[in-house]
């Protein structure tokens, strides 16, 4: 069993006994820097690895630094929750993170996928806005892209019912349980593959 641990911007795969190992030898009074020298390991991963001991590793953010990436996020967030609030742009931009599996270098083909984000669809370019509504929408989208994002919701999929009555809102014929944040209602859809 391996588990991903983030060092600077790359992954190294640890093996779960290495790691046991260095947590031991970390338990002794080991310092970083000897646990390093005796398994010849670089500091970096000794580091890291003590690092997920406490918090494991189950999500690696990898951060984006292209501005065409924050630009089509932040146009994406204010064509689609520029009248949601602080909460329901957040709640969208978890949606988007999620999709991506919390990879900024996904994140721009998320929002750009085919009649996934209306504002995209048949090849339109959405605007970008303007006053504190866009600038929340670039805050967040430069978050994400700097993969400090925190997704406030679990969702892959929203909707507004006043617009849209998705086939995917329902399951075996029975509409699937959502949260609604504002005028949008998120759910978990399994079962329709993302990118």
């Amino acid at each position: 069993m391996e588990q991903l641990v983030l060092i600077d911007e790359s992954i190294e795969l640890v093996e779960a006994d290495l790691l046991k190992k260095i947590w031991h030898m970390m338990s002794m009074g080991m310092s970083v820097a000897s646990i390093a020298a005796v398994l010849a390991l670089p500091v970096k991963t000794v580091d890291a690895a003590l690092k997920a001991k406490s918090t494991p590793v189950t999500k690696v953010h990898f951060a984006v630094d292209d501005a065409a990436v924050v630009d089509a996020i932040a146009r994406t967030l204010y064509a689609e929750a520029r009248g949601e609030g602080a909460r329901g742009i957040r709640a969208v931009a978890s949606v988007i993170y999620n999709r991506a599996g919390g990879r900024p270098n996904k994140m721009l083909q998320v929002v750009k996928a085919p009649y996934q984000f209306t504002p995209w669809n048949k090849g339109q370019i959405p605007p970008r806005g303007s006053g504190a509504i866009w600038d929340e929408c670039l805050r967040v989208a430069k978050a994400m892209s700097a993969g400090t994002f925190t997704p406030t919701t679990s969702h892959t999929h929203y909707y507004n019912p006043k617009q849209a009555n998705p086939s995917w809102a329902y399951a075996k014929g029975s509409r699937r349980s959502y949260s609604q944040i504002g005028q949008h209602r998120f759910l978990t859809v399994e079962d329709v593959v993302n990118i």
